[in-house]
């Protein structure tokens, strides 16, 4: 993460920029033989950024698409979540593969990419 100032006139305000590189995911989630993860960060439950899937990107997904930029004060919580596409016969549904929860301060004071642990329920899925 790392903080973006904007200048307005007198106003000086900080945005987060997020960067979503990768994840290294424990297990399949699907019963095909490859799976298609993205990344996607909410805060305060709404979707403020997302990855496209990494086609083939399997337990080892890898992203490079542009930084997510959010508003601090919009939300003090952040959960950053893998997951795949599923077809089902009712439709398509999509299939988390983990999730993470980060507190924005505690995001604001990190200097350097982190990684932060996934988990699906109370089993760790990756990070």
């Amino acid at each position: 993460a790392k903080p973006c100032r904007f200048f307005d006139a007198a106003d000086v305000f900080t945005m987060l920029e997020i960067k979503c590189q990768g994840a290294n995911l424990t297990r399949f989630f699907t019963i095909w033989a490859s799976q298609s993860p993205w990344a996607e960060v909410l805060q305060e439950g709404h979707c403020v950024g997302r990855t496209r899937p990494h086609q083939g990107g399997d337990k080892n997904p890898r992203w490079d698409d542009p930084p997510f930029v959010l508003d601090p004060s919009r939300g003090q919580q952040l959960v950053f979540r893998v997951l795949i596409p599923s077809s089902s016969v009712m439709g398509h549904k999509d299939v988390l593969c983990g999730e993470g929860t980060l507190a924005v301060p505690e995001l604001m004071r990190q200097q350097q990419q982190f990684v932060l642990p996934l988990h699906k329920g109370c089993d760790p899925t990756g990070f």
